[in-house]
Protein backbone atom coordinates (compact mmCIF):
# COMPACT_ATOMS: atom_id res chain seq x y z
CA UNK A 1 0.00 0.00 0.00
CA UNK A 2 2.84 2.37 0.86
CA UNK A 3 4.33 1.87 -2.61
CA UNK A 4 1.11 3.06 -4.24
CA UNK A 5 1.06 6.38 -2.39
CA UNK A 6 2.24 9.49 -4.13
CA UNK A 7 5.78 10.62 -3.45
CA UNK A 8 4.60 13.84 -1.81
CA UNK A 9 2.21 11.91 0.41
CA UNK A 10 4.95 9.51 1.49
CA UNK A 11 7.32 12.33 2.34
CA UNK A 12 4.58 14.15 4.25
CA UNK A 13 3.76 11.02 6.23
CA UNK A 14 7.43 10.48 7.05
CA UNK A 15 7.95 14.00 8.30
CA UNK A 16 4.62 13.87 10.16
CA UNK A 17 5.76 10.72 11.98
CA UNK A 18 9.01 12.41 13.03
CA UNK A 19 7.14 15.51 14.17
CA UNK A 20 4.68 13.35 16.12
CA UNK A 21 7.57 11.70 17.96
CA UNK A 22 9.07 15.10 18.74
CA UNK A 23 5.72 16.31 20.07
CA UNK A 24 5.42 13.16 22.19
CA UNK A 25 8.90 13.69 23.60
CA UNK A 26 8.09 17.32 24.38
CA UNK A 27 4.78 16.41 26.03
CA UNK A 28 6.31 13.65 28.16
CA UNK A 29 9.21 15.89 29.13
CA UNK A 30 6.90 18.74 30.10
CA UNK A 31 4.62 16.48 32.14
CA UNK A 32 7.52 14.81 33.93
CA UNK A 33 9.24 18.09 34.68
CA UNK A 34 5.96 19.46 36.03
CA UNK A 35 5.70 16.45 38.35
CA UNK A 36 9.29 16.93 39.52
CA UNK A 37 8.61 20.62 40.09
CA UNK A 38 5.59 19.79 42.25
CA UNK A 39 7.60 17.31 44.27
CA UNK A 40 10.41 19.80 44.77
CA UNK A 41 7.88 22.44 45.80
CA UNK A 42 6.54 19.97 48.34
CA UNK A 43 10.04 19.35 49.69
CA UNK A 44 11.12 22.99 49.77
CA UNK A 45 7.76 24.56 50.61
CA UNK A 46 5.37 22.27 52.45
CA UNK A 47 8.02 20.30 54.31
CA UNK A 48 9.82 23.48 55.34
CA UNK A 49 6.54 24.92 56.66
CA UNK A 50 5.83 21.75 58.64
CA UNK A 51 9.32 21.79 60.11
CA UNK A 52 8.80 25.41 61.17
CA UNK A 53 5.61 24.48 63.00
CA UNK A 54 7.31 21.54 64.74
CA UNK A 55 10.27 23.69 65.78
CA UNK A 56 7.84 26.28 67.10
CA UNK A 57 6.12 23.56 69.16
CA UNK A 58 9.46 22.50 70.64
CA UNK A 59 10.46 26.08 71.48
CA UNK A 60 7.07 26.76 73.04
CA UNK A 61 7.26 23.54 75.08
CA UNK A 62 10.59 24.63 76.49
CA UNK A 63 9.28 28.14 77.15
CA UNK A 64 6.26 26.69 78.97
CA UNK A 65 8.60 24.58 81.13
CA UNK A 66 10.60 27.67 82.19
CA UNK A 67 7.48 29.77 82.74
CA UNK A 68 5.86 27.03 84.81
CA UNK A 69 8.93 26.71 87.01
CA UNK A 70 9.07 30.49 87.57
CA UNK A 71 5.35 30.66 88.36
CA UNK A 72 5.56 27.87 90.92
CA UNK A 73 8.79 28.89 92.60
CA UNK A 74 8.10 32.63 93.09
CA UNK A 75 6.29 34.04 96.12
CA UNK A 76 5.05 37.24 94.47
CA UNK A 77 1.39 36.75 93.54
CA UNK A 78 1.50 39.45 90.84
CA UNK A 79 4.51 37.79 89.32
CA UNK A 80 2.72 34.42 89.45
CA UNK A 81 -0.25 35.90 87.58
CA UNK A 82 2.05 37.39 84.97
CA UNK A 83 3.85 34.09 84.43
CA UNK A 84 0.60 32.16 84.29
CA UNK A 85 -0.68 34.59 81.63
CA UNK A 86 2.50 33.96 79.64
CA UNK A 87 2.02 30.23 80.14
CA UNK A 88 -1.56 30.45 78.85
CA UNK A 89 -0.46 32.38 75.74
CA UNK A 90 2.39 29.92 75.08
CA UNK A 91 -0.08 27.03 75.36
CA UNK A 92 -2.45 28.73 72.90
CA UNK A 93 0.41 29.29 70.44
CA UNK A 94 1.49 25.69 70.93
CA UNK A 95 -2.02 24.39 70.21
CA UNK A 96 -2.23 26.56 67.07
CA UNK A 97 1.11 25.25 65.80
CA UNK A 98 0.10 21.65 66.55
CA UNK A 99 -3.21 22.10 64.74
CA UNK A 100 -1.50 23.65 61.68
CA UNK A 101 1.04 20.83 61.62
CA UNK A 102 -1.68 18.18 61.86
CA UNK A 103 -3.57 19.74 58.94
CA UNK A 104 -0.40 19.93 56.84
CA UNK A 105 0.44 16.29 57.68
CA UNK A 106 -2.96 14.79 56.89
CA UNK A 107 -1.40 12.34 54.41
CA UNK A 108 1.51 11.40 56.67
CA UNK A 109 0.36 8.76 59.11
CA UNK A 110 3.73 8.46 60.85
CA UNK A 111 3.88 12.16 61.68
CA UNK A 112 0.26 12.18 62.86
CA UNK A 113 1.03 9.27 65.16
CA UNK A 114 3.97 11.11 66.71
CA UNK A 115 1.84 14.26 67.06
CA UNK A 116 -0.77 12.26 68.94
CA UNK A 117 1.93 10.92 71.25
CA UNK A 118 3.18 14.46 71.90
CA UNK A 119 -0.36 15.63 72.70
CA UNK A 120 -0.80 12.80 75.20
CA UNK A 121 2.55 13.66 76.80
CA UNK A 122 1.42 17.27 77.19
CA UNK A 123 -1.84 16.21 78.81
CA UNK A 124 0.04 14.45 81.60
CA UNK A 125 1.61 17.78 82.64
CA UNK A 126 -1.67 19.63 83.35
CA UNK A 127 -2.73 17.83 86.60
CA UNK A 128 0.85 18.02 87.86
CA UNK A 129 0.87 21.75 87.16
CA UNK A 130 -2.34 22.27 89.10
CA UNK A 131 -1.00 20.32 92.07
CA UNK A 132 2.26 22.29 92.08
CA UNK A 133 0.36 25.60 91.91
CA UNK A 134 -1.83 24.54 94.83
CA UNK A 135 1.27 23.89 96.91
CA UNK A 136 2.80 27.18 95.81
CA UNK A 137 -0.33 29.23 96.59
CA UNK A 138 -0.55 27.62 100.01
CA UNK A 139 3.10 28.63 100.58
CA UNK A 140 4.22 24.99 100.67
CA UNK A 141 7.23 25.72 98.48
CA UNK A 142 9.03 22.56 99.43
CA UNK A 143 6.19 20.37 98.16
CA UNK A 144 5.80 22.57 95.09
CA UNK A 145 9.51 22.25 94.33
CA UNK A 146 9.37 18.51 94.80
CA UNK A 147 6.45 18.15 92.37
CA UNK A 148 8.29 20.30 89.82
CA UNK A 149 11.55 18.44 90.24
CA UNK A 150 10.39 14.83 90.48
CA UNK A 151 7.17 14.82 88.41
CA UNK A 152 6.74 17.87 86.19
CA UNK A 153 10.30 18.02 84.93
CA UNK A 154 10.39 14.36 83.73
CA UNK A 155 6.97 14.84 82.12
CA UNK A 156 8.24 17.97 80.34
CA UNK A 157 11.33 16.14 79.11
CA UNK A 158 9.13 13.33 77.85
CA UNK A 159 6.98 15.91 76.05
CA UNK A 160 9.99 17.53 74.40
CA UNK A 161 11.29 14.09 73.43
CA UNK A 162 7.93 13.36 71.80
CA UNK A 163 8.23 16.59 69.81
CA UNK A 164 11.76 15.56 68.78
CA UNK A 165 10.26 12.37 67.40
CA UNK A 166 7.77 14.51 65.44
CA UNK A 167 10.72 16.39 63.98
CA UNK A 168 12.45 13.12 63.14
CA UNK A 169 9.32 11.87 61.37
CA UNK A 170 9.09 15.11 59.40
CA UNK A 171 12.75 14.89 58.39
CA UNK A 172 12.26 11.28 57.31
CA UNK A 173 9.23 12.27 55.23
CA UNK A 174 11.19 15.12 53.67
CA UNK A 175 14.05 12.79 52.80
CA UNK A 176 11.56 10.33 51.34
CA UNK A 177 10.00 13.03 49.19
CA UNK A 178 13.44 14.13 48.05
CA UNK A 179 14.30 10.53 47.13
CA UNK A 180 11.02 10.24 45.23
CA UNK A 181 11.81 13.44 43.33
CA UNK A 182 15.26 12.10 42.48
CA UNK A 183 13.75 8.80 41.32
CA UNK A 184 11.20 10.68 39.23
CA UNK A 185 14.02 12.69 37.67
CA UNK A 186 15.92 9.53 36.78
CA UNK A 187 12.80 7.93 35.34
CA UNK A 188 12.17 11.07 33.31
CA UNK A 189 15.70 11.06 31.94
CA UNK A 190 15.43 7.36 31.07
CA UNK A 191 12.06 7.92 29.39
CA UNK A 192 13.31 10.93 27.43
CA UNK A 193 16.41 9.01 26.39
CA UNK A 194 14.24 6.07 25.33
CA UNK A 195 11.94 8.28 23.31
CA UNK A 196 14.96 10.00 21.79
CA UNK A 197 16.38 6.62 20.79
CA UNK A 198 12.99 5.63 19.39
CA UNK A 199 12.87 8.87 17.40
CA UNK A 200 16.36 8.16 16.07
CA UNK A 201 15.44 4.62 15.02
CA UNK A 202 12.19 5.85 13.49
CA UNK A 203 14.05 8.60 11.62
CA UNK A 204 16.54 6.08 10.22
CA UNK A 205 13.70 3.71 9.27
CA UNK A 206 11.73 6.49 7.60
CA UNK A 207 14.84 7.71 5.77
CA UNK A 208 15.58 4.17 4.60
CA UNK A 209 11.98 3.71 3.43
CA UNK A 210 12.05 7.00 1.54
CA UNK A 211 15.39 6.10 -0.02
CA UNK A 212 14.09 2.67 -1.00
CA UNK A 213 10.83 3.96 -2.43
CA UNK A 214 12.09 7.19 -4.00
CA UNK A 215 15.84 7.14 -4.65
CA UNK A 216 15.99 3.59 -6.03
CA UNK A 217 13.13 3.99 -8.55
CA UNK A 218 14.61 7.33 -9.60
CA UNK A 219 18.03 5.74 -10.18
CA UNK A 220 16.34 2.92 -12.12
CA UNK A 221 14.50 5.40 -14.34
CA UNK A 222 17.71 7.34 -14.91
CA UNK A 223 19.54 4.14 -15.90
CA UNK A 224 16.82 3.24 -18.41
CA UNK A 225 16.90 6.74 -19.93
CA UNK A 226 20.69 6.65 -20.26
CA UNK A 227 20.54 3.19 -21.90
CA UNK A 228 17.94 4.45 -24.36
CA UNK A 229 20.14 7.44 -25.14
CA UNK A 230 22.94 5.14 -26.36
CA UNK A 231 20.54 2.86 -28.23
CA UNK A 232 20.33 0.00 -25.71
CA UNK A 233 16.71 -1.15 -25.64
CA UNK A 234 17.36 -4.64 -24.30
CA UNK A 235 16.98 -3.88 -20.59
CA UNK A 236 14.12 -5.38 -18.59
CA UNK A 237 12.21 -2.66 -16.71
CA UNK A 238 10.48 -3.93 -13.56
CA UNK A 239 7.63 -1.79 -12.20
CA UNK A 240 6.69 -2.40 -8.54
CA UNK A 241 4.56 0.63 -7.65
CA UNK A 242 1.79 2.85 -8.94
CA UNK A 243 3.22 6.17 -7.82
CA UNK A 244 4.85 8.80 -10.00
CA UNK A 245 8.04 6.76 -10.38
CA UNK A 246 6.03 3.65 -11.21
CA UNK A 247 4.16 5.56 -13.88
CA UNK A 248 7.45 6.95 -15.21
CA UNK A 249 9.04 3.49 -15.38
CA UNK A 250 5.92 2.09 -17.01
CA UNK A 251 6.04 4.85 -19.64
CA UNK A 252 9.73 4.18 -20.26
CA UNK A 253 9.02 0.46 -20.62
CA UNK A 254 6.25 1.20 -23.12
CA UNK A 255 8.55 3.56 -25.02
CA UNK A 256 11.28 0.91 -25.09
CA UNK A 257 8.87 -1.72 -26.39
CA UNK A 258 7.51 0.65 -29.06
CA UNK A 259 10.98 1.71 -30.13
CA UNK A 260 12.08 -1.94 -30.33
CA UNK A 261 9.07 -2.80 -32.50
CA UNK A 262 9.71 0.25 -34.68
CA UNK A 263 13.35 -0.66 -35.14
CA UNK A 264 12.35 -4.23 -35.95
CA UNK A 265 9.95 -2.98 -38.62
CA UNK A 266 12.55 -0.59 -40.02
CA UNK A 267 15.11 -3.39 -40.09
CA UNK A 268 12.64 -5.63 -41.95
CA UNK A 269 11.82 -2.91 -44.45
CA UNK A 270 15.52 -2.28 -44.98
CA UNK A 271 16.09 -5.97 -45.64
CA UNK A 272 13.24 -5.98 -48.18
CA UNK A 273 14.69 -2.92 -49.89
CA UNK A 274 18.14 -4.51 -49.98
CA UNK A 275 16.69 -7.72 -51.42
CA UNK A 276 14.75 -5.80 -54.07
CA UNK A 277 17.79 -3.76 -54.95
CA UNK A 278 19.82 -6.94 -55.36
CA UNK A 279 17.18 -8.43 -57.62
CA UNK A 280 17.04 -5.27 -59.70
CA UNK A 281 20.81 -5.23 -60.05
CA UNK A 282 20.81 -8.88 -61.06
CA UNK A 283 18.08 -8.24 -63.64
CA UNK A 284 20.00 -5.28 -65.02
CA UNK A 285 23.09 -7.42 -65.34
CA UNK A 286 21.18 -10.14 -67.25
CA UNK A 287 19.57 -7.54 -69.51
CA UNK A 288 22.94 -6.03 -70.30
CA UNK A 289 24.37 -9.45 -71.12
CA UNK A 290 21.51 -10.34 -73.46
CA UNK A 291 21.85 -6.98 -75.16
CA UNK A 292 25.50 -7.60 -75.82
CA UNK A 293 24.77 -11.07 -77.14
CA UNK A 294 22.13 -9.73 -79.55
CA UNK A 295 24.49 -7.06 -80.82
CA UNK A 296 27.18 -9.64 -81.52
CA UNK A 297 24.69 -11.80 -83.42
CA UNK A 298 23.69 -8.91 -85.64
CA UNK A 299 27.27 -8.33 -86.63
Amino acid sequence: MFKNLKVGTRMALGFAAILALLVAISAVSAGTLRSIRDQLASVTGEDAARLREANAMRDLARAMAVTLRDAVMQDDVAFKKKELALLKKARADYDAAAKALALASADDGNTLGELDAAAKALLTIQPLLERALDHSISADHASASEVVRSEIRPAQLAHVAAIERVLAALNAASLRRGAEAEAAYRRAMALIAGLGGLALVAGVAIGWALQRNIARPLAQALGVAEAMAVGDLSGDIAVESNDEFGRLLRALRTATVNLSELLHEVRGDAEHVASASSQIAHGNAELSQRTEQQASALQ
